[in-house]
């Protein structure tokens, strides 16, 4: 059963005043708005947080509303959906450290909404090319919630976890007057062969490893993709890092890498700076700063999607740069790495 929360049905949009310590101090409070909101989160299994991206993380309401709550989060698995600002990645890379302190699993796949599909929505226009575009992605990161949803929960209910490594023995999740040995597994609720779940933790710790070797490879790939193009100018980079189906959401530039490769030559009044990268999953996306490309310097987010160590798709949002003086903040709107 799927249920769909959101703080309006509580009307907990930011309290003024603290209703719920944190950890095993938030069962005395009595705030009614906490008790529902408790009781909802103990009664489900695994969650999905739809959440914006502002000054580089979640919400606000998100944060507060997470932190009333801490052992109904505990052994359970969530997935993110995100938008905004390099298409919310930032906060849903915070929200990760946020689910490991309170105990959940956090899902490695995640759904990043991207600007110009939000841009439209606000518009009033045709949305559904780019959430067709997002669903093979959302169908993975549901099999994965799901997958670690029922894993999680026999588990939360008491039954075996993985051995020792000294002895071949069941240890319970919660305290038990007994334990129960591996060549008695009628008792222990489980049938999980003895040598499969440290064979399944090791494959784990493996495919994390990979998957953080991964994103770091796509990372060197899109820096070397820009500096080729836009500081080197070396119009090989085209040859050695894009896909021959290479796919272009710029509007003023054509699919195909040949279009790139005949770009190139004629950037010669280009001046650019890279600043921070982030990637996530197949997706890299770097700020950086344009001079000669407009009238004015621009300031971008370069979104690319990285396979097999080629580039296969590019998105950009581009803004006439702002200098620190005239903005209200008094902040630059671009730093460089």
């Amino acid at each position: 059963m799927c249920g769909y929360l959101t703080f309006a049905t509580f009307r907990c949009r930011s309290l003024t005043r603290p209703c719920r310590l944190p950890g095993p101090a938030a069962r005395l409070t009595k705030h009614e708005v906490v008790k529902r909101w408790t009781a909802e989160i103990a009664a489900s299994d695994g969650f999905v947080f739809v959440t914006p991206e502002y000054n580089y993380g979640p919400a606000a309401v998100l944060k507060n509303a997470i932190d009333w709550v801490y052992p109904e989060w505990n052994r359970k698995a969530a997935a993110f959906v995100s938008y905004g600002s390099a298409m919310g990645a930032r906060s849903v890379q915070q929200l990760r450290g946020t689910m490991i302190e309170i105990q959940i699993a956090p899902v490695r796949s995640s759904v990043h909404i991207p600007v110009a599909t939000l841009w439209a929505h606000s518009q009033g226009g045709d949305v559904d090319k780019g959430l067709a575009e997002l669903e093979k992605q959302a169908n993975v990161m549901i099999d994965d919630l799901l997958w670690w949803t029922a894993a999680l929960k026999p588990a939360r209910a008491g039954q075996c976890r993985f051995p020792s490594l000294s002895r071949r023995r069941c240890e319970f999740w919660e305290q038990m007057p007994t334990r129960c040995w591996w060549s008695r597994l009628s008792h222990c609720g489980t049938t999980l062969d003895p040598t499969r779940p440290r064979s399944s933790l090791s494959s784990m710790m493996r495919s994390e490893k990979n998957n953080e070797g991964s994103m770091e490879t796509n990372k060197q790939v899109v820096l070397k993709v820009l500096k080729g193009a836009f500081i080197e100018r070396d119009p090989t980079v085209v040859d050695r890092y894009f896909s021959p189906d290479y796919v272009q959401h710029n509007p003023v530039i054509p699919n195909g890498p040949r279009a790139i490769a005949n770009l190139i030559p004629t950037l010669t009044t280009l001046s650019y700076e890279i600043g921070m990268v982030v990637a996530e999953g197949d997706l890299v996306m770097v700020h950086g700063r344009y001079v000669g490309w407009g009238p004015k310097p621009l300031v971008a987010v370069d979104i690319f999607k990285v396979k097999n160590g080629k580039v296969v798709e590019h998105w950009d949002v581009m803004q006439e740069e702002v200098p620190a003086s005239a903005t209200a903040s008094g902040n630059p709107m671009f730093t460089p790495a």
